[in-house]
């Protein structure tokens, strides 16, 4: 499905917010379609649970409650786009991956979800792992896209031990590691370090990138602001993606609902590079906070918008988007 306007973003926590009343998901998607929205990224997984709110057979031991099919067939027939978001490092316990593309990996992923690890950068199993999924979904349900999210590369605050990590590690040291206070203090460290673990995410981000290009569905992400220098440390650098082409969309999140100079001041720091994405679920923005926030950033001639989440979105919230967008 071709995208004919500036885009309009909006998360739906499908696990949390719609899996005790699977029936009114269709008309949360009429209401956001009514707005204006042009596209939806629904989450699938409930934190701590058991389930997942698709068909899956990668996911076969958590009972299964489809919410997605129904979201993307009223989506669809409304004109509006479906982005899957997909988590290529966070762990889900919950789950149980069985259908690999190589049997071998199984037994070796079971037990990491078991015990609730976050999957390594550099482990080859977490990128087979990764488009195992995508290619399941995108099977199974057609969806436009995939939105990459937690890209929170836990080796990035805590010097990853796993072995192949390990071994680059050691080798920096030349075999002696020091303990980890030290390590923090190591300038020259701290910036080899993060650069591995760029290397290793954009790696991750391109064969994303290339294996949804040939579905002929895109890939966006929901990314760490960069003026706080975040999301260098944990890999992200979402500018140097933009400029290879391996993002159709970058919301850069900013988590101030009732600061308005400081939602500006970080826009204008990333308005160049992708579309600005806000946050009227976290905090207490008001309908008169949105309305200005959202007038600031048509004026500013932002090229979209993400917005998280739905469930945040109240009725005015609403009418003000389909006013000032439409």
């Amino acid at each position: 499905m071709k995208r004919d306007k500036r885009p309009i973003l909006v998360w739906m926590d499908l696990a949390g917010d719609f899996q005790e009343d699977p029936a009114r998901v269709p008309e949360a998607v009429r209401r956001l379609a009514g707005a204006g929205v042009t596209d939806l990224c629904p989450f699938v997984y409930p934190p701590g649970g058991r389930v997942v709110c698709q068909r899956s057979r990668l996911m076969h031991r958590a009972r299964q409650v489809d919410l997605l099919g129904p979201l993307v067939e009223t989506a669809h027939r409304l004109g509006v786009r479906v982005h899957y978001v997909l988590l290529p490092f966070t762990h889900l316990g919950e789950v149980s991956l069985a259908g690999l593309p190589d049997p071998a990996l199984v037994p070796y992923l079971n037990d990491r979800l078991e015990r609730k690890e976050y999957f390594c950068v550099s482990d080859p199993a977490s990128l087979v792992r990764c488009l195992a999924v995508l290619h399941e979904v995108h099977r199974e349900y057609g969806v436009d896209g995939f939105q990459l999210d937690s890209i929170r590369d836990r080796g990035a605050v805590l010097v990853c031990q796993c072995p192949r990590c390990w071994k680059r590690v050691e080798d920096f040291y030349g075999g002696r590691v020091p303990p980890s206070e030290e390590m923090a203090g190591h300038k020259s460290f701290r910036v080899w370090y993060a650069a591995s673990r760029k290397e290793y995410v954009t790696a991750m981000v391109r064969a994303v990138h290339e294996t949804a290009a040939g579905l002929g569905a895109e890939v966006n992400m929901a990314a760490r602001s960069w003026s706080g220098g975040g999301a260098f440390a944990e890999g992200q650098d979402w500018p140097d993606w933009v400029r290879l082409g391996l993002m159709e969309m970058v919301a850069p999140m900013t988590y101030h609902p009732d600061d308005f100079e400081t939602f500006t001041v970080e826009v204008e720091r990333q308005i160049r590079l992708a579309p600005a994405g806000f946050n009227p679920s976290r905090g207490s923005m008001t309908g008169e906070m949105f309305r200005r926030q959202l007038d600031w950033l048509v004026e500013r001639g932002v090229n979209g918008l993400s917005i998280f989440q739905a469930s945040g979105l109240s009725d005015r919230m609403l009418a003000i988007l389909a006013d000032r967008t439409g």
